[in-house]
């Protein structure tokens, strides 16, 4: 158990050491610049894809060994599958229906919020139904 929660205070740190570290440098203290602003960069994308991790880390902490265990295996495998996805996505969109970049990197990274703590929600009432 202690293993886990050492795991989980270095993913938080690191995360928020990146969104702290990206806030203030190439976001130039702006939020709306962090995730609205014209081109699409590779800090930007991986800022999309932290602050949900951020957010999830901290819920985390309320969570079992075996519930993290298997979110981080999730997450994992969706930090991979929204990269290529972005990298799939042209980098100027013409709309809705054909989104760019910044599109992709913004659903993707609320799409695993949402699913993050529906899994863990569902995770953590299916372990406390088995005890």
């Amino acid at each position: 158990m202690i293993k886990t929660y050492w795991w989980r205070i270095i993913i938080l740190l690191a995360v928020l050491f990146f969104v702290v570290a990206d806030y203030f440098t190439y976001c130039e203290m702006s939020m709306r610049r962090c995730f609205w602003n014209g081109d699409i960069y590779i800090l930007r994308t991986i800022f999309h894809l932290s602050v949900p991790i951020l957010i999830s880390s901290i819920i985390l902490f309320l969570t079992s060994d075996n519930i993290f265990k298997k979110w981080i295996k999730f997450a994992i495998g969706w930090i991979f599958v929204s990269l290529i996805a972005i990298a799939a996505t042209p980098e100027y969109g013409g709309g809705f229906l054909d989104p760019d970049r910044e599109q992709v990197s913004i659903w993707m990274s609320s799409l695993f919020l949402i699913i993050s703590i529906i899994l863990m929600i569902v995770w953590s009432v299916k372990e406390r139904n088995k005890k």
